[in-house]
């Protein structure tokens, strides 16, 4: 079953914002679209109503939940929900939806019928743990009764045909949860896909400090989830991004090597560099080559590769997550586009299949190095340049000779342990 994940694309999309109508139905027309370019599985953000109280922006955030067993009215209904499955099914597209455990919105339909399936603090009153999150109420799922209505909750879109789940701050909530609703919808559909948003080292830290529990990747790899967010290093890529200093590019680096090295192998990480709470990538640098690379870097390494909608298209914009503002898909750059696409052909090859683990190897400034091990082959150099610029790359792990590179079909010389790059580079070393 795990290698059904290693070499698969995930496609989020915002239904609100996807189209100009905003809804499920006029969705579904852009089905065929999505299935040109080749991806495996589209990830829904939440679909389900929006509360009221607190409610940030026009139309409210996603993650601010009022009923889990309902479809906003705005985007349809569940004969529109499962008319988007079977089409999806139809085109080999699968489903995952998004599923906001830890939290719900302040006037939801769950707290008015069961209040003890919530935190309360020592006066007595609900609260949320993270004060940002002024819109919502925290969950307790120290309560069994919590943990069974919400594995049914999931048994429901499981038996509606929903291939998997994304669960939101998932480090928040206890693995065990994770374990028992896996055992159980295993059994309708032995191939669901569970993808944990893992939160960054240091909110796991805080939230200890604050007396509440947070658990780590390895927890939560250990209790049935198959997928990871690379939170817990993206703290100093983003960093990098912001700055472009090296120094945050080798913090990086080390980050990645601890991220990696502290889960079992068979754990997965997905490193959306762009999502809906994050900047686009083309946004970060206006060099075309810096973005490519950035772009490459994420599908190379070990795990899912991950685009947010519109992100092949190069659109800048970011789409605000409280209003209503469709995206856009205009293809402003064909040449772009198409290596998108390549690269997720690339990933979908036999030969991430069989990847056993990602290595970043010691490199010169301004670039990363990735080697990819596998059971049966030569290893994959990935070859990253994040100068702005053409970068001489040197690397004690590149070792001199011929190479192809799997993205262009061309072949380099490696000389003295170097060469010079301006795209990316998959190198595999000619015989």
């Amino acid at each position: 079953m795990f290698k059904l994940y290693k070499n698969e694309t995930v496609y989020q999309v915002f239904i609100r914002n996807y189209t100009k109508e905003g809804s499920i139905s006029a969705f579904i027309k852009k089905l065929d679209y999505i299935q040109s370019l080749g991806v495996s599985y589209i990830q829904l953000l939440p679909v389900h109503p929006i509360g009221k109280i607190g409610r940030k922006g026009s139309y409210g955030s996603p993650y601010s939940i009022q009923d889990y067993l309902a479809i906003s009215a705005d985007l349809g209904n569940f004969d529109d929900l499962a008319l988007l499955i079977k089409e999806a099914h139809q085109r080999n597209l699968k489903i995952i939806m998004d599923m906001v455990f830890n939290h719900t919105s302040k006037d939801s339909l769950l707290l008015k019928e069961h209040p003890d399936y919530y935190l309360h603090n020592q006066k007595g009153d609900f609260f949320c743990k993270c004060a940002d999150w002024s819109d919502v109420y925290d969950l307790d799922h120290n309560n069994p009764a919590l943990e069974e209505y919400l594995c049914n909750v999931l048994l429901k879109y499981v038996n509606l045909g929903v291939d998997g789940f994304r669960f939101d701050v998932a480090s928040l909530i206890k693995p065990s949860f994770f374990k028992m609703s896996k055992e159980r919808i295993m059994k309708i559909n032995p191939d669901i896909l569970y993808i944990a948003e893992a939160v960054d080292a240091g909110f796991i830290n805080y939230m200890r400090s604050q007396g509440f529990a947070a658990y780590s990747n390895q927890e939560l790899a250990a209790s049935g989830i198959d997928v990871l967010y690379h939170y817990s290093s993206w703290h100093w890529l983003k960093k990098f991004l912001a700055d472009k200093t090296n120094s945050n590019l080798e913090e990086y680096k080390a980050a990645f090597t601890v991220e990696t090295s502290s889960i079992n192998n068979n754990a997965l990480i997905m490193r959306a560099i762009e999502n809906h709470d994050y900047p686009r990538l083309a946004s970060y640098s206006k060099n075309d080559s810096f973005t490519r690379n950035l772009l490459a870097f994420s599908f190379f390494t070990k795990g899912l590769a991950f685009i947010y909608g519109g992100e092949e298209c190069k659109d800048t914009k970011t789409c605000p997550l409280f209003e209503k503002e469709p995206i856009n898909l205009t293809i402003h750059d064909q040449d772009y586009f198409s290596f998108v696409k390549e690269l997720i052909s690339l990933k979908k090859k036999e030969l991430s299949v069989d990847l056993m683990i990602s290595n970043m190897e010691d490199s010169s400034p301004y670039s990363m190095v990735v080697t990819n091990y596998f059971s049966n082959k030569e290893p994959i150099i990935g070859i990253f340049n994040l100068k702005e610029e053409n970068n001489l790359i040197s690397s004690s792990r590149l070792t001199d000779g011929n190479y192809l590179d799997l993205l262009t079909h061309k072949e380099y010389l490696i000389k003295n342990h170097s060469v010079l790059v301006d795209r990316p580079l998959f190198l595999e070393k000619k015989n």
